[in-house]
């Protein structure tokens, strides 16, 4: 596969590498309940695979800055996604994402 070549050196090339999307996979499943360990489980299994050169600090730091962004709680996380949705895509429909 071409991501093997640069997947330590390119944070696309490593989200998009098999083994470590199954690895990122696992650890957000294997979280239960709280979306913000979810998030960081995530984060922090990615981190932790990348070796950051230069270039790839800029993506990171744009990353970074976007999960700190997020909320803490999932229900204002929620509401959020509803009032950033609604209207805006036509087939978005908040009871197909929380029951």
């Amino acid at each position: 596969m071409l991501d093997l070549s640069d997947k330590f050196n390119d944070p696309r090339a490593l989200v998009l590498s098999p083994d470590i999307a199954i690895e990122i996979a696992n650890a957000i499943v294997s979280e239960h309940g709280d979306y913000y360990r979810i998030v960081t489980s995530a984060c922090e299994k990615w981190l932790s695979c990348l070796r950051v050169r230069p270039p790839e600090a800029c993506f990171l730091s744009s990353v970074k800055k976007t999960i700190s962004s997020l909320p803490d709680e999932v229900e204002t996380f929620r509401e959020q996604m509803c009032k950033t949705f609604t209207g805006k895509v036509p087939t978005f429909r908040k009871k197909d994402y929380w029951p």
